[in-house]
């Protein structure tokens, strides 16, 4: 087509002037109309060619930005998911702890064994290490048109719900522990004992100290309703971690597509 029209300009250009007269005036005056719309045509293939070329390299551009947002939340989201999945194979211990000693309730001191007194002084409620800064920032910013996955996108901006909510969910076992649990059982259990067998640096401590008073505590009515609940919020806590995983592993298979 670029051809046909700079024939027709050479045409018009090279002309001999006794040919030129003798052309119409009406025919010479079509040829040039013809070839400027011609050159119309032109400049704007010229400008839409180079408009897809803009078009292609912005595109380009932004499968890149996309594919590194990607590779970091991939980063974050597998180690939640390790996280996760280590945080979740512990909640059965600690369960099985609870319920040992609950099931101590009522016992005498003397029927307490040296395992079951350290099973009921030692305490602790297992905590998942979220890592969602890529997915902050993402939020936080308007790279989030970058993903091209409207699918993923919803799933990006929900997930922070999801973690609030667990976090939520978590600190709820961890005031239990912390406010209710820890304050009675130390009002019983002398932590002298923990250090009673370094005899080099406490020579008369076992003879002086105030011991523990396992009688006591195992009929203490505060401290079996807290074994209680501590039980159900670990139970209700493992529920809510296993969502949350189940959530991080989809918005990962979500990534790698």
């Amino acid at each position: 087509m670029i051809k046909f029209f700079r024939h027709i300009r050479q045409r018009l250009v090279t002309d001999p002037p006794e040919r030129a007269v003798s052309v119409r005036a009406g025919s010479k005056f079509s040829k040039y109309l013809l070839y400027a719309i011609g050159e119309i045509i032109l400049v704007v293939i010229g400008i839409l060619i180079a408009l897809q070329i803009n078009d292609w390299n912005e595109n380009r551009k932004n499968q890149i930005r996309e594919s590194k947002i990607l590779n970091n939340l991939r980063e974050d989201l597998e180690r939640t998911k390790l996280n996760l999945e280590t945080t979740i194979a512990e909640y059965p211990e600690y369960i099985n702890r609870i319920e040992a000693k609950i099931n101590y309730i009522g016992m005498e001191s003397d029927s307490l064994t040296t395992e079951m007194k350290q099973n009921i002084s030692d305490t602790g409620v297992p905590i998942v290490n979220i890592v969602d800064g890529s997915i902050n920032a993402l939020l936080g910013s308007e790279k989030l048109e970058l993903i091209s996955n409207d699918s993923l996108k919803l799933m990006l901006t929900e997930y922070p719900t999801f973690v609030s909510r667990h976090k939520e969910v978590e600190e709820k076992l961890q005031n239990v522990l912390l406010d209710i649990h820890r304050p009675v059982l130390e009002r019983y259990f002398s932590l002298t004992d923990r250090i009673e067998n370094e005899k080099d640096k406490f020579p008369n401590l076992k003879k002086r100290a105030i011991p523990s008073d396992f009688n006591n505590l195992m009929k203490d009515r505060a401290y079996q309703n807290v074994l209680v609940n501590e039980r159900y919020h670990l139970i209700y806590t493992e529920a809510s971690a296993k969502e949350l995983l189940s959530k991080t592993i989809k918005i990962l298979d979500k990534t790698k597509m």
